[in-house]
């Protein structure tokens, strides 16, 4: 899987519908701003950031978004688009416990293992707040129960009228 995104990485954005993965980040967006008590000026994680698109929606929140993608090519790009970005080894010499929450769009389903996603749960603040959507609702089960064991609050949320195509959405508390 990472060798196939590093090989479409610079023609990834072509293969892809750019404004429904917008539409979805800006879903996403919009449920981490309701759950959690400010995101304003606050640091939240594109978990799986591919080429960026998540810095398009994000001046209009006032929040600073940190890409971490496994993959060198599309940390690549999406660093060339102003976006600052991290690898999983990044991620790791983070402080636990500093972010306030982040966000996974179109990601979790493609989830080989939960390494990354531990990683990323416990950098995380209390109270901190990770939205993911399910393409095709596949993922879900894994994703619920590494975080289970985590003593994470799991709320599937209402997907809103129109939006059915970008699969479950879910909040981990």
């Amino acid at each position: 899987l990472d060798k196939f995104f590093e090989l479409i990485a610079d023609e990834y954005e072509s293969m892809i519908d750019v404004q429904r993965n917008l539409e979805n980040i800006r879903i996403l967006l919009g449920f981490l701003e309701q759950l959690t008590d400010s995101i304003e000026s606050s640091t939240i994680v594109d978990y799986g950031c591919g080429t960026g698109l998540s810095i398009r929606p994000s001046p209009m929140l006032n929040i600073k978004i940190i890409g971490v993608d496994r993959c060198p090519a599309m940390r690549r790009i999406a660093s060339s688009r102003g976006m600052t970005v991290w690898s999983p080894g990044e991620l790791a010499r983070q402080p636990k416990d500093t972010l306030t929450g982040a966000f996974a769009s179109y990601v979790l389903h493609l989830l080989p293992h939960t390494h990354g996603l531990r990683l990323l749960w416990s950098r995380l603040k209390p109270g901190g707040v990770l939205i993911a959507n399910f393409h095709k609702d596949q993922g879900i089960e894994l994703v619920n129960e590494c975080l289970e064991k985590r003593q994470c609050c799991i709320q599937q949320l209402q997907t809103p009228i129109g939006s059915e195509r970008h699969g479950a959405y879910v909040a981990y508390v």
